[in-house]
C-alpha cells in the first residue's frame, strides 16, 4: 500500500494516548467518530547509495526538503505536480485535499560504520493542515472564499502560479514517527520463516479445543483461507481448553473461531469464514457444505470423531485430507494426513495410526482414560475430561507446525506427540504404506505394504516349514469396508510341518483382547494366515477350502466376508468364502 497511499481514502484513528495513529482505509474503519481523521499520504524512497544517517530528525516541512534534497529527492518541486493534479480533478480529489497530511520517508538501514545493513527504515512526517493549505503556502492554489465560485473541494488552483510563501511552508510542523506495516498475510509469512504465501482454500470441520487452537496458530503464521464448520456452540466448561473467552458463551463455535482468527490477520475480505452446520447434515445446510469441500484444496478434521473423519474421507471433494486430535487423556495428539496425490486416504491411514498403536510398545496405554472426569450438565453423557489448558495449547501448537509442515509436502504422514507430565515430549511415528485394494461382493478389503512385508518376514523367519496366525483388522460395517492392519505369529503350541500347518490356541484370545483394549474396540479379530511352502502357488489347497468354509460360517453371523490371507514365496492371495476376490488397484 506504500507506494500508491496517495490514491486511497485513509482514516487515522488516534490512540487514547495521543501519540499513536493508526491508518486504515476508510472501507475497514467502520462508523466515523470524533477520533477519526482523513489522512493523506505520499510516499518517497532514498536510493541506498544516496543515504546517509540521521543526525537529527527533521521537525518541519523545510527541514524535511532539505534532508531530502541532500539525498536526491526535491520535495517542494514534486508536491507542487502531485497537489496541481488533485486540483485539476476537481471533486474527485475531495479527500485527499482535505484531509491532514503526512509523508513517509523509506530510508535503507545504515551502521554506525556507514555499511548497509539488511531491510529499511519507514519514518512518517506529518503535518497538523490538510494538503490544500500547503498547497496554497506553495503558490499552486487559492483559498476558495465563496460557496458560489465553482468547487466543493475549498480551494481553487490558481490561473497562474503565486510566489511561494517561503516562511509559511518552510515552517509547517512536521512530527516524525515510526511507521509499522500491519500484521497481514505477507507479514506474518516472513515471521514465521517462511518464504511464500499460503493462501491455499482450508475447510476445518470441528472447532473444539484442538481445532481453535490449530486455527489460531497457522493463522498467525499467515497461513490459508478458512472455512470454519461446526454446529457446536461455546459452553462455560469449554473456555477452559478454548480460544473463546467468557463473553463468548454460548455464541457458536464456528462464528467464533472465524471471527478470532480473521481478527489476527489485517486482510479484506477476512480470511476466515464460518459454517454452523454438521458435516454430515442432510437438511438446507448440504448444499453449502458440499460446496465448501467441493471448494477446499485442503480439508482439516479436527472433531475427534471417527465416523465423521470416515465420512470426509468418502466425500467426492478432491482436497487433501488431514486429521488432528487428542488421545482421550489429553497426553498426546495425532496428525494424519493423506498423501498429496489421495493414493492414501484418510480411510487407509486410520487404520494404519490403529495397527501403528497396537503393535508400538511406546503407545502401550495411548488410548486409555485420562485420570478423571468432569460432569458438566445432570446429563449421564455431559462429561469432559480433565485435561489442563497449558497442555493443549503445547500440543496443539506441536500439531500445528507439524501440519503446516506436512501439506507443504506430497507425502502422506502419521505421527503422535506424547508429553509427561513434567513436558518431555516424545514423538512416535509410522512412515504410511501403499495400500493395495480388493473387491469381495460388496465389500472392500485394503491391505497396506507393510503388512505384507511383515507377513513375508514370518514366513521367511520359519521356512522351511510353514507358519500362520490370526489376522486382526478395522471394520466398518455400514461402509463394507475391511482394513487388515497386522498378523500375528503363529501361537506356541501350533503344529508345523514342510507340508502343513495348523494354528494353535495357546495366547491367543489374550492377544486379541490386548489388542481390542489397546485401540478402543477399533481393531478386531477378522481372519487368519498362513503360508505355502517354495515353489508352491498360493492358490488355497483343500485343506484351506474346507478352513475357509468354517471360516464362512463364523463370520456370518457378524455379515462379515470370511477373510484368508496366504503368503507364497512371491506374492499373497486373499481369499473369501463364496465371494470372488478381485483387485482394484492402489
Amino acid at each position: 500500500m506504500l507506494h500508491n497511499a496517495d490514491e486511497l481514502d485513509l482514516i487515522g484513528t488516534v490512540k487514547a494516548d495521543g501519540q499513536t495513529l493508526r491508518v486504515l482505509p476508510i472501507q475497514q474503519v467502520g462508523e466515523l467518530k470524533g477520533q477519526h481523521q482523513p489522512i493523506c499520504l505520499v510516499a518517497y524512497s532514498i536510493p541506498p547509495e544516496r543515504m546517509q544517517r540521521l543526525q537529527f530528525a527533521p521537525e518541519t516541512l523545510g527541514s524535511l526538503a532539505d534532508m531530502l534534497a541532500e539525498r536526491g529527492i526535491d520535495l517542494f518541486t514534486d508536491l507542487r505536480r502531485r497537489f496541481s493534479d488533485w486540483l485539476d480533478q476537481g471533486e474527485q480529489a475531495l479527500w485527499p485535499l482535505l484531509s491532514r497530511f503526512a509523508i513517509i520517508v523509506e530510508m535503507p538501514i545504515i551502521a554506525p560504520d556507514g555499511s548497509q545493513q539488511n531491510g529499511s527504515d519507514l519514518r512518517a512526517f506529518i503535518t497538523d493542515r490538510p494538503a490544500g493549505k500547503i498547497a496554497v503556502a506553495l503558490g499552486i492554489a487559492l483559498p476558495q472564499e465563496h460557496s458560489d465560485e465553482g468547487s466543493q473541494v475549498g480551494y481553487l488552483k490558481a490561473v497562474r502560479e503565486q510566489p511561494e510563501d517561503t516562511e509559511a511552508i518552510r515552517t509547517i510542523p512536521a512530527q516524525s514517527a515510526e511507521v509499522h506495516y500491519e500484521f497481514d498475510r505477507l507479514l506474518a509469512t516472513q515471521l514465521s520463516s517462511r518464504d511464500n504465501v499460503d493462501a491455499r482454500e482450508v475447510v476445518m470441520v470441528g472447532a473444539g479445543a484442538i481445532g481453535s487452537h490449530v486455527a489460531e496458530c497457522l493463522g498467525r503464521e499467515g497461513r490459508f483461507s478458512w472455512t470454519i464448520m461446526d454446529d457446536d456452540r461455546l459452553l462455560p466448561h469449554n473456555i477452559a481448553r478454548h480460544t473463546g473467552r467468557d463473553a463468548d458463551v454460548t455464541r457458536g463455535k464456528a462464528d467464533l473461531v472465524a471471527e478470532l482468527v480473521s481478527e489476527v490477520i489485517h486482510e479484506s475480505p477476512p480470511i476466515a469464514r464460518s459454517l454452523a452446520a454438521n458435516v454430515m447434515d442432510c437438511d438446507d445446510s448440504r448444499d453449502k457444505i458440499d460446496q465448501a469441500l467441493e471448494r477446499a484444496e485442503l480439508i482439516i478434521d479436527a472433531t475427534a470423531s471417527v465416523v465423521a473423519a470416515r465420512y470426509l474421507s468418502d466425500h467426492s471433494s478432491t482436497a487433501r485430507r488431514a486429521s488432528v486430535f487428542f488421545n482421550p487423556s489429553g497426553e498426546a495428539a495425532v496428525l494424519i494426513a493423506e498423501s498429496a496425490d489421495r493414493s492414501l486416504t484418510l480411510r487407509d491411514l486410520e487404520a494404519q495410526y490403529f495397527g501403528f498403536v497396537a503393535r508400538e510398545d511406546r503407545l502401550a496405554g495411548h488410548l486409555s482414560d485420562g485420570e478423571g472426569t468432569y460432569a458438566y450438565t445432570g446429563a449421564c453423557r455431559a462429561i469432559t475430561n480433565l485435561i489442563p489448558e497449558s497442555r493443549v495449547m503445547a500440543l496443539s501448537g506441536l500439531v500445528a507446525g507439524g501440519l503446516g509442515t506436512a501439506v507443504d509436502h506430497d507425502e502422506g504422514i502419521i505421527r503422535i506427540w506424547s508429553m509427561s507430565q513434567y513436558g518431555a515430549v516424545d514423538i512416535c511415528e509410522s512412515q504410511p504404506a501403499q495400500v493395495e485394494r480388493f473387491r469381495a461382493g460388496d465389500w472392500t478389503v485394503s491391505v497396506d505394504q507393510g503388512l505384507i512385508e511383515r507377513i513375508q518376514a514370518l514366513r521367511h523367519h520359519h521356512l522351511p516349514e510353514e507358519t500362520g496366525g490370526v489376522l486382526t483388522g478395522v471394520v466398518d460395517i455400514p461402509a463394507k469396508h475391511i482394513h487388515v492392519v497386522d498378523a500375528a505369529p503363529a501361537p506356541a503350541d501350533s503344529a508345523r510341518s514342510t507340508t502343513g500347518f495348523v494354528r494353535g490356541t495357546s495366547g491367543v484370545q489374550e492377544y486379541l483382547g490386548r489388542i481390542s483394549e489397546q485401540t478402543l474396540g477399533q481393531v478386531r479379530y477378522i481372519g487368519e494366515w498362513h503360508s505355502h511352502p517354495p515353489h508352491a502357488p498360493t492358490h488355497p489347497s483343500a485343506t484351506d477350502l474346507a478352513q475357509i468354509d468354517w471360516f464362512a460360517a463364523l463370520f456370518d453371523m457378524d455379515d462379515l466376508p470370511a477373510l484368508m490371507l496366504i503368503a507364497g514365496e512371491h506374492d499373497v492371495r486373499l481369499v473369501f468364502a463364496n465371494l470372488e476376490g478381485e483387485v482394484i488397484g492402489q
